[in-house]
């Protein structure tokens, strides 16, 4: 009788983020990411029968099985068949759930993106998500500082957090209705000065306390980090920032009023704060004199039925949320947004009124509400070709 194969033995990681369960195995070949992985994320460690962070049937729960790329595989094939687990291997490689990774000192900076995506994935369209640093300060308060990989936000978190608590260097998680912050203590990405490239550091090696979460954010900071910027800290216009943190989210427009909830977050901010600066001790300095608030009136639009432009005429392309702003409108659509004023204004407010116009009819309203113009006909026409180029108005 032929014995069965053994089966292959992973190494096994639960943890609970953000109210989600993850399960991280481990194949053959990634011994030391296994080990590596339990140090970095051991705060955020559930044990499923007994741990201090249980995960329980309640708790939807993902898995992730981190494998070697073939050509490390080749090197651990002579063990596998000596173990007889060479069979086993197939139905490993073919899960849904399976993830390449090179061993080696970029894994588990590699992992943590994963499980980064992995957590975006199952809060999109539930949750506001910000590419964002937060720390809970003790003078400060909450304090999220927003901006695209590179900005500094992993060593601005760093040198705000160890006065405070630590929520994330990477994900800020907002109830669109609460706008509570949930926290995703991920261990901070750093970038290494001898190899150049971004490793993960556990809280403890950085003199970091994770904080559970906030009940909101005090203080909202667009970083605009340089080597010889002078250092400077303004406030945003309001519908420059919400374009700025749309760039910085992930579907939002799939997030029921996220845009409201989002200009909300500002106003319970005092707006948003701009800080030009070099070095992370500077933007402290910084935070510690911020200019007064200030506070800029918005409403929520709602998003008419869309009908299609009849033969020549004009409609609203379709969008997902649109925001009426002191000064004009601020729309999102998929994957996009974009700030409307004047003439661009009025016409998208006339269409959402009406429905489909002809030209000549649009042209009648928009001088009926602003007044005549010599050049009337040809400014509109020139709006609505700018409009339609842009994808927010359709023509028939």
């Amino acid at each position: 009788m032929t014995p069965a194969p053994a089966e292959i033995d992973l190494h096994t990681l639960h943890l609970r983020i953000a109210g989600l369960g993850l399960q991280l195995d481990f194949g053959p070949g990634h011994e030391a990411l296994a080990e590596e992985a339990a140090r970095l994320w051991a705060h955020l460690a559930a044990d499923p029968e007994a741990g201090t962070v249980p995960i329980g049937p309640e708790v939807p729960t993902t898995r992730r099985t981190y494998l070697v790329p073939p050509e490390d595989a080749r090197a651990e094939a002579a063990r596998w068949i000596a173990d007889g687990r060479v069979e086993a291997l197939g139905p490993l490689l073919t899960r849904p759930d399976a993830v390449i990774l090179a061993p080696g000192p970029g894994a588990a900076y590699a992992l943590s993106g994963d499980v980064t995506r992995e957590i975006i994935g199952r809060l999109l369209g539930t949750r506001i998500l910000l590419h964002a640093g937060v720390v809970a300060h003790p003078q400060r308060g909450v304090v999220a500082m927003v901006g695209a990989s590179g900005a500094g936000k992993s060593t601005a978190t760093l040198t705000l957090g160890r006065e405070g608590a630590y929520l994330t260097d990477e994900l800020a998680i907002i109830d669109p209705v609460s706008r509570a912050v949930t926290a995703y203590a991920k261990p901070v990405s750093r970038i290494s000065a001898a190899s150049g490239r971004k490793q993960d550091h556990a809280l403890d090696a950085l003199g970091l306390e994770p904080a559970p979460g906030a009940t909101g954010i005090d203080v909202l900071v667009l970083l605009d980090r340089a080597e010889d910027a002078s250092p400077g800290l303004e406030r945003v216009p309001q519908a420059e920032a919400l374009l700025a943190l749309v760039e910085q989210s992930s579907s939002l427009w799939a997030v029921p009023h996220g845009l409201a909830s989002l200009a909300e977050i500002l106003r319970r901010a005092g707006g948003a704060l701009r800080a030009r600066y070099a070095e992370a001790t500077q933007l402290a300095a910084l935070l510690a004199d911020p200019p007064p608030p200030c506070e800029e009136a918005w409403e929520e639009i709602p998003v008419p039925d869309l009908e299609a432009p009849t033969e020549g005429a004009l409609a609203l392309a379709p969008l997902a949320q649109a925001l009426a702003v002191e000064d004009g409108l601020v729309l999102l659509a998929e994957g996009r947004a974009t700030h409307l004023v004047g003439l661009g204004a009025v016409i998208w407010e006339e269409l959402a009124a009406v429905g489909s116009l002809g030209i000549e009819e649009l042209e009648q309203r928009v001088v009926a509400f602003a007044g005549p113009h010599p050049d009337s006909a040809a400014m509109l026409a020139a709006a609505v070709d700018t409009l339609v180029e842009d994808g927010w108005i359709r023509r028939g």
